[in-house]
């Protein structure tokens, strides 16, 4: 079963309840009579989110056992909570592996992401305006400039030089995009050795840098890189 509702909040504000979201749930009358088998942080189509998987015995005693999932996350591209739930019971004898195939569901989702349409964001030149980008899921393609190792708590970082300029830089200065990866995410694309080859991924847009040094109106304030994922 697949269900969505809409969320009026921010995702920071999302992930801060799911505790209460959680014990509002163990703690229902519809939880009354099934027993938790597991309660853990998952990741649906690069999104954190969470699951929880738990047993029920048939109240009328004949012995039937009632397995099932639920799993949430929040989408902020949509903003919307979507939720995957499977059930299933013991008098089943297909011998089907409803939980094999329930796992391969939420491990080939895919993020509906936004194009990422570089001039549009490039010919800003306001803060204010960031709002319109910032905290969106875009799907970012190019070929990778430099690749570099996580250290010092810091995450993986891959520098992306795209064909458009920096609008009121110099012709030769590139927008330049900067995509921090965990250090799993790094090796998935090929570490250090990625660099020059292609790289396509849906990241969330974290941050814009604007230049603010320098004394020519012309240039102080449009974007000079954007930040994506978390370097923490």
């Amino acid at each position: 079963m697949f269900r969505s509702a809409e969320y009026l909040g921010t995702e920071e504000d999302f992930y801060s309840q799911i505790p209460s979201m959680l014990k509002s749930i163990l703690e229902s009358k519809d939880f009354a009579n099934k027993e938790l088998q597991n309660s853990e942080k998952i990741s649906i189509a690069g999104l954190p989110g969470w699951t929880i998987k738990y047993s029920e015995s048939d109240p009328k005693g004949d012995g039937v056992i009632s397995t099932g999932i639920d799993s949430f996350v929040y989408n902020i591209n949509t903003g919307e909570i979507i939720a995957i739930s499977l059930s299933y019971d013991s008098n089943d004898k297909s011998q089907y592996d409803y939980l094999g195939d329930y796992k391969k569901v939420l491990k080939t989702a895919k993020l509906l992401t936004h194009p990422l349409h570089l001039n549009a964001i490039n010919s800003t030149n306001s803060a204010k305006s960031d709002a319109k980008f910032v905290g969106k899921y875009y799907r970012v393609t190019g070929i990778i400039d430099q690749a570099i190792q996580p250290s010092d708590g810091l995450n993986a970082m891959v520098i992306i030089q795209p064909d458009v300029m920096a609008k009121g830089m110099e012709s030769t200065l590139p927008l330049e995009i900067n995509i921090w990866l965990t250090a799993d995410e790094f090796e998935k694309i090929g570490g250090i050795s990625s660099v020059g080859k292609q790289f396509d991924l849906s990241v969330k847009l974290t941050s814009i840098s604007r230049n603010v040094i320098s004394i020519d109106p012309a240039v102080k304030g449009y974007p000079v890189q954007l930040e994506f994922g978390e370097y923490d």
